[in-house]
Formats: structure tokens, sequence, C-alpha cells
């Protein structure tokens, strides 16, 4: 329920943030026959296909039409999330998560990825995102590829002495570039 209710929102929020690259008062310009040729080009010009399929997305949920269906409702459960993330540290001081269930991508895999599986789907980090919660990924072990794999550790809010001396343990106790790769393939 985490990823649909995110990509709502950030895809929301990604599309608003850029909205003002129009290559016009702000970005860079790219050439066109007309000043809508010049925005549409401003505007896809440096981004992956990938990252302009989010803006289509956010767009789409920023419909004047589709607000209360989409943007609106997203917000909502968003909000239920954060209350119910809330009560885990009620008890606790530190949540520690994988930071993803894989290694990043290469650039070169990156570069134009398309919609289909998503890495949302197993990313770990958007309650912190959602929470606004502090928080920190720091490399945990490394994986058969070679590449590091992350853990994230979020704190209570105001609370980030306390997180950033969990890492410091952990960094003491867990020499990532040298310990055997981890049980994840």
């Amino acid at each position: 329920m985490i990823a649909p209710v995110y990509k709502t929102i950030s895809n929301a929020e990604a599309t608003a943030n850029h909205s003002n690259l129009d290559g016009l008062r702000f970005g860079m310009r790219e050439n066109g026959e007309s000043v809508d040729e010049v925005m549409t080009a401003s505007r896809t010009a440096g981004f992956s296909s990938y990252v302009r399929a989010r803006f289509l997305i956010g767009s789409y949920s920023l419909f004047e039409e589709n607000q209360d269906r989409m943007f609106r409702k997203a917000q909502k459960i968003r909000r239920l999330i954060v209350e119910a993330y809330a009560k885990l540290f009620e008890d606790a001081d530190i949540v520690l998560t994988p930071a993803a269930m894989d290694t990043a991508p290469l650039m070169k895999e990156s570069a134009d990825l398309r919609f289909g599986e998503d890495r949302f789907e197993n990313e770990h980090m958007q309650l912190a995102n959602f929470s606004g919660y502090p928080s920190l990924t720091m490399p945990l072990c490394l994986a058969e590829n070679g590449l590091p794999l992350g853990i994230n550790i979020t704190a209570k809010p105001f609370a980030e002495q306390t997180m950033f001396d969990v890492a410091y343990g952990l960094e003491q106790i867990i020499d990532w570039k040298e310990a055997p790769a981890c049980l994840i393939k």
C-alpha cells in the first residue's frame, strides 16, 4: 500500500517542483519553432524516459478532475501511514530497515529505465520520506556483484544525535568493505 501512495504524492510533487523549467524563464533552453515547442523540448531534455513518465503520472494526478480521487486521497492515506509509523517510535528510538532489496543500478543500466517492475515497490526508505523523520542510509555489506547494500536508520523526530550515534556504532563493528558478502543473492 505504501508504494502507490508514495508514487502518487512524489510524482505530483516532482511535477509541481519542475513545472517552472520551461526554458524561457528557468532551466536550460532547447530550440523550437514556437514557444510551445521550446517549452516542450526544454522540459524533456535532460530527463530520462523514466523521469518524464513520472512527470506525466504526476500531472495526471494533479488534473482538477483527478485531485480528489488520487492526490488528496493519497495525502489522507499518507497521514494514516505516518500516524501508524509514529506508534512504532513509542517503544523504539530507532528503526533499522534494509535500504533496498538490491544494490543501486549502475549508471548505464539506469539511464533509460522504463516502467514495469519498479524499484519503488521494494524500496524501504519511503516511510522516512513520508514522515519527515530523520533518516540516513549507510553501507552494510557487499552483494555478490561487489556493490554495497545499504541499511536505513530512522529516528524519532529531533533525535538526529541518536541516529548518528547508532550509525557511528555500526561503523565501529561493521567493516562493510572487508566483510563477507551479504547472504542476499
